[in-house]
């Protein structure tokens, strides 16, 4: 008799154990990332929410957290960088967590040296792993009003948002910040500033001696080369070596889709995801090969809609803007005519033959007009939401570009010319956080993924950049190459 009875005991001690665990196990604890010592020490941190999967938007996001950091006196946590493919889901649904959507995180500390700020500035960073329990976070917002809020803080990733819904069931009361010494006299262990953007406290940082010297850092090496994935770097250097090496040529970002919207004034030549407009691109453009995608299908249709509805020549016009924004000794150099009896004279134009031999030929001519003739002559790295070998149609667009820029390559020919690995990502699985999504390996685009940071690395090593339309990303790029360039005249 006293045995049964122990057995039931004993199932019921062991669940209230087990939930116990998973209990303890849900809740969020910063001490199972930090130190035990710099936790007793009495250390202090400061962090901020995750800033989307943008990477441009959370590695200024970083630069902008080690400045207040410096000012507290405090250890900036930073939460890892995310990577997603752009969601089809509004981004007002909350729900988004059961479509199972892919992301990727990737530690801060795997992508730039987060520990020179500590050797130069006494910076302490440090990658924020947990959130700590809510009830010991002063949450504020950094504001000109002065507007109590009570809302929910923001989480680090889409994960935490999705384990951490259930016990997040109270708003929390966020301090709004109107003035940086109101940052600096808050005495909690740990404050969270939500979203920062990068002209934050940008006055009262003007004033400050070590701000100003932090600044001058930063513009030109301090957590500047997101340099620290050696394959992401090595392929790189295969792009820049196959261009002639660092300085030889010049860059071009050019966003088809975000021109489209910029110079369209009426609703119906803008690029839109409607299935209204992507059925009518598909019927009017059944025949384009099936290397397209439908986002670049959008593109070539709105382009198209576009050029009728201005009656206007838009590459041409593109062309004429690259031209005009580059450097004046490239500037020259393109609007003079290819001298003839030369290797690339003789591939001109160079959108009759598209083939890789060809094209791999046009480069070397390219290569050996600059060392021969014209050093200035520009080699342009083309970036864009359109590829220019995608399809016949793709290659009808930017014929007034390559006839003003013949020497203009892209990613896509270090592909077919075999330069370039196709799986040169493949190494992210050694540096993803265990927080990314489960997708399987099929399924997840590393390659798309990992691009921006590609181009961001080879763009970094060129002579110029031109981006239209103009965006963040350009002065990250020139500021990238105006480091290397000073690093190479030491």
């Amino acid at each position: 008799m006293l045995r049964r009875f122990h057995r039931p005991l004993g199932g019921l001690l062991l669940l209230i154990f087990l939930c116990g665990s998973c209990i303890r196990l849900l809740q969020p604890d910063l001490s199972s990332s930090l130190h035990i010592d710099a936790i007793s020490s009495g250390e202090s941190f400061i962090t901020y929410a995750a800033h989307g999967y943008d990477f441009l938007e959370q590695y200024k996001a970083l630069r902008s957290g080690a400045r207040l950091a410096l000012e507290t006196n405090r250890t900036l946590l930073v939460p890892a960088l995310s990577l997603s493919p752009p969601s089809s889901k509004n981004d007002t649904e909350t729900e988004w967590f059961t479509t199972n959507e892919p992301w990727i995180e990737i530690p801060w500390s795997k992508i730039l040296d987060i520990e020179a700020p500590l050797e130069e500035f006494g910076i302490r960073i440090r990658d924020k792993t947990t959130e700590p329990d809510p009830s010991l976070v002063r949450w504020i917002h950094i504001t000109r009003s002065s507007k109590p809020e009570a809302i929910k803080p923001k989480e680090a990733s889409r994960f935490t948002t999705w384990l951490q819904k259930p016990l997040a069931t109270s708003p929390l009361q966020v301090q709004h910040v109107n003035h940086l010494e109101e940052l600096v006299a808050l005495r909690e262990r740990y404050v969270h500033c939500g979203v920062i953007s990068s002209g934050i406290f940008k006055n009262a940082f003007s004033k400050e001696r070590h701000q100003i010297a932090l600044h001058a850092a930063m513009s030109r090496h301090l957590l500047l080369k997101p340099d620290g994935l050696a394959f992401i770097n090595q392929a790189a250097q295969t792009i820049i070596d196959k261009l002639g090496g660092q300085r030889q040529f010049s860059t071009l970002f050019l966003h088809l889709a975000k021109y489209m919207s910029v110079n369209t004034t009426t609703p119906t030549t803008t690029t839109t995801s409607s299935s209204r407009n992507i059925s009518s691109s598909n019927r009017q453009h059944r025949r384009r090969p099936v290397t397209m995608t439908p986002e670049q299908k959008e593109i070539l249709a709105s382009f198209r809609r576009h050029v009728k509805k201005t009656k206007s020549h838009a590459m041409k016009d593109i062309a004429f803007d690259i031209l005009s924004t580059m450097s004046i000794d490239q500037s020259v150099a393109a609007a003079m005519p290819v001298l003839p009896k030369t290797a690339l004279y003789d591939h001109l134009p160079v959108w009759k033959s598209m083939f890789p031999e060809k094209r791999e030929s046009l480069l070397d001519a390219c290569l050996a007009y600059r060392r021969d003739v014209d050093p200035g002559y520009p080699i342009l790295y083309l970036v864009s939401d359109l590829d220019l070998q995608s399809s016949k149609a793709a290659l009808d667009i930017y014929r007034p570009l390559l006839d003003a820029f013949p020497c203009t390559f892209s990613k896509a020919d270090m592909y077919h010319w075999g330069t370039l690995d196709r799986d040169w990502w493949q190494k992210v699985h050694q540096v993803i956080s265990a927080r990314s999504s489960n997708e399987s390996n099929d399924e997840m685009d590393y390659e798309a993924l990992l691009s921006p940071l590609l181009h961001l690395m080879v763009g970094g090593q060129g002579y110029s950049h031109v981006e239209i339309p103009f965006s963040a990303m350009a002065n990250t790029v020139i500021s990238l190459q105006q480091s290397n360039t000073s690093s190479t005249s030491l």
